[in-house]
């Protein structure tokens, strides 16, 4: 069962294709995970942050955050095959 007490926090990344190797990598492991994706332009009470101040100079590759989590008991195998 997935609740804020059983999971925990493994990755944290704004790299599209970080994410989608550490995902692979658990899928072939059987470690089941769950993933948040924050768009960092993303719109507030006053509109997009893109909106008020503009996207040039925004590297378009790393508007997006990306929370990768794993059940506690889980955690420290994922993070070994993390770390490789």
């Amino acid at each position: 069962m997935w609740n804020i007490l059983t999971q925990k926090e493994l990755l944290l990344t704004l790299d599209l294709n970080r994410q989608a190797e550490v995902r692979k990598l658990l899928s072939l492991h059987g470690i089941e995970y769950r993933i948040h994706t924050k768009n960092l332009q993303g719109s507030g009470p006053f509109g997009g942050e893109a909106r008020r101040t503009g996207s040039l100079g925004v590297k378009q590759d790393y508007i997006y955050e990306y929370k990768i989590y794993v059940q506690k008991k889980e955690y420290e195998q994922a993070k070994r095959l993390v770390s490789l």
